[in-house]
């Protein structure tokens, strides 16, 4: 440290991500390891799960990951729209904040199942911002709906992320990167409103000249992709075996990504062996 300013060799962030929780508030709370154990299904969805197994993630992660901040990428409830679903985004909030310390920064990406956009943007506040830790910068864009049946998108969402994401690359100035996002931009998903938007993404990435992951949720089998040298790390879900959760560890080096799988006779989760490193220029 030099005159009071963070130097680019100590940029450092350590944040969870978490994606595709399909919280439902009638779900079933405070259920015990064995009876977890004993309602899961191998290679299932479990919502009804959720109301106990993301209490467990969350208390694990606090109190013993002790990340920077937590990241939800996307489809935090099962389903937003009605009453119903009004409910669900109601009680996973209320869930978080009784869990979470409000020391703990936590942020959130809008997905296609915590639609109504406008119900997501009065409880979750923005769906495109950015936000700097530790002398590392992010941006959360809104990646839109999958199908028409979850109403257009305007253009101006697309025109807000990508001036959004360009504000972060200019503003980052060689120190770390990254972005979050529910849909990977690549490999482009199927039926968004306006597929354009994620190939002008990647470009603006590559003609920055560096390296910006980009981390995101949806496919529920997780992936992982490099275009030239800029990964794309796409997480499995919470709510689907193998019910997992990542730390991510960012420096101007790269990008270390460590997952976390459930281990359902102990009730808790394990850090596996594999990881990924990704080097960034």
């Amino acid at each position: 440290m030099a005159g009071g300013l963070l130097q680019l060799s100590d940029a450092r962030c350590r944040f969870v991500q978490i994606t595709d929780v399909h919280f439902i508030a009638d779900g079933e709370p405070d259920l015990t390891a064995a009876q977890v154990a004993a309602q899961l299904c191998p290679h299932k969805q479990a919502p009804h799960l959720m109301n106990t197994m993301l209490r467990w993630a969350l208390r694990q992660i606090c109190e013993e990951v002790c990340p920077d901040f937590i990241i939800f990428t996307g489809d935090q409830v099962d389903f937003g729209t009605d009453e119903d679903g009004l409910a669900n985004h109601v009680e996973f909030r209320r869930l978080v904040s009784d869990v979470v310390s409000a020391q703990m920064p936590v942020y959130y990406a809008c997905g296609n199942r915590d639609r109504p956009r406008e119900r997501f943007l009065e409880l979750y506040g923005q769906s495109v911002y950015g936000f700097e830790c530790n002398g590392c910068h992010f941006t959360v864009l809104d990646s839109g709906a999958t199908a028409p049946k979850y109403g257009p998108d305007p253009p101006e969402l697309f025109e807000a992320g990508l001036a959004q994401l360009e504000t972060m690359l200019c503003v980052a100035d060689g120190q770390p990167a990254a972005a979050m996002i529910h849909f990977s931009p690549f490999p482009p998903e199927a039926g968004c409103e306006d597929p354009q938007w994620g190939d002008r993404a990647i470009r603006m990435i590559q003609q920055s000249g560096r390296s910006v992951p980009v981390l995101s949720g949806h496919l529920h089998r997780g992936r992982v992709d490099v275009v030239g040298s800029n990964p794309y790390f796409n997480a499995r879900a919470l709510v689907q075996s193998p019910y997992a959760f990542y730390l991510h560890e960012l420096t101007r080096e790269g990008l270390t990504v460590y997952e976390y799988l459930f281990n359902s006779q102990q009730g808790r989760w394990g850090r596996w062996p594999t990881r990924w490193r990704f080097d960034l220029i």
